[in-house]
């Protein structure tokens, strides 16, 4: 039993003409268990996921975006520490796109799924 999960997805349709970034605050305290990433074309986007603005969540810099509609997944053995990651009350949960990559193809009709489990 993985308990009560949630997820939050995000979308921006069409061509992506520059860098994205969208922050939420979760309703209480949770874990983040899974993203999933994906873009309508082959592209060079990437993403990473930020706790309270700075604190990377990422054992990386960024995360390849999915190309063609085939999501790239990101999980427990891309977690910082090979851990799931905690979010306490109050803490802040940030996802920056750069778009192209290093000034590649742009990622067109990206959506992102993320999921948390509560508490």
């Amino acid at each position: 039993m993985l308990g009560n999960a949630f997820a939050v997805s995000y979308h921006i349709p069409g061509t992506a003409t520059g860098n994205s970034t969208f922050t939420f605050l979760p309703y209480k305290a949770c874990t983040l268990y899974h993203i999933s990433a994906t873009g309508s074309n082959a592209n060079n986007a990437t993403f990473t996921v930020w706790k309270n603005g700075s604190d990377t969540l990422l054992n990386k810099t960024n995360i390849d975006v999915g190309d063609s509609g085939t999501p790239a997944v990101a999980d427990k053995d891309d977690f910082l520490n090979d851990e799931y990651p905690h979010l306490a009350t109050g803490d802040t949960f940030t996802v920056v796109l750069d778009y192209d990559g290093s000034s590649g193809t742009a990622v067109q009709n990206f959506s992102i799924v993320i999921t948390f489990l509560e508490g």
